[in-house]
């Protein structure tokens, strides 16, 4: 994983398949074990969510808004201290301030309000 900072790109700790950066400079990112790992703004380290908690795509806007999708379709959000399952499946899932989207598997796409 790399992050362009100041005209060039500079290698971060860990491996990805999937990353996601919010707002407020909060990073997430899930490996390819599905294991879910979160940058604090101001930190120079990835801190690992613990937890059996597997995920294959993450999105966030802010710490407060963060949701995920894991290998089944099965969606979740975060809720400061652990993971809601949310109804319903999907292939991704973003969130922004008080909405939450969903793409199916047919690619429909879904809006649902938090």
């Amino acid at each position: 994983m790399f992050e362009y900072k100041n005209k060039e790109w500079i290698k971060l700790e860990g491996t990805g398949t999937h990353i996601t950066i919010g707002a407020n400079g909060e990073k997430w990112h899930v490996n390819s074990s599905g294991d879910i790992y979160r940058m604090k703004p101001g930190e120079n380290e990835w801190g690992r969510l613990k937890g059996s908690m597997s995920l294959k795509y993450i999105h966030c806007t802010d710490s407060d808004n963060v949701a995920g999708v894991d290998a089944d379709g099965k969606m979740y959000r975060w809720k400061g201290l652990g993971w809601e399952q949310l109804n319903g499946s999907g292939t991704y899932v973003g969130i922004t301030w008080g909405n939450l989207w969903q793409v199916n598997a047919g690619d429909d796409i879904y809006q649902a309000f938090t």
